[in-house]
């Protein structure tokens, strides 16, 4: 992230918690986020969150899916995947 500017970088932290605070309201429990920044050549940060059910995950990917589009935020990982989602 060293090839962004300080705005950049408020503007990606804002939106790992908006996303944070999203998986919370739809009933994700225990939320965590990593800051990987300069630890990972993949990603900056990674939400993590347990569900009770296979239906409570596929669920929440959908609705994650539309919280990323409606958000504008760039989320890497397709549509098909069920398991995980990064951005």
């Amino acid at each position: 992230m060293s090839d962004v500017s300080q705005e950049q970088r408020e503007e990606i932290q804002e939106e790992v918690l908006r996303s944070a605070r999203y998986m919370q309201e739809i009933k994700l429990i225990d939320v965590k986020g990593l800051d990987l920044r300069g630890r990972s050549s993949i990603t900056d940060y990674y939400l993590i969150a347990t569900v009770n059910s296979y239906g409570q995950l596929k669920g929440a990917v959908k609705q994650l899916h539309e919280f990323f589009y409606r958000e504008g935020i760039e989320c890497r990982g397709g549509k098909e995947q069920s398991e995980a989602v990064s951005y």
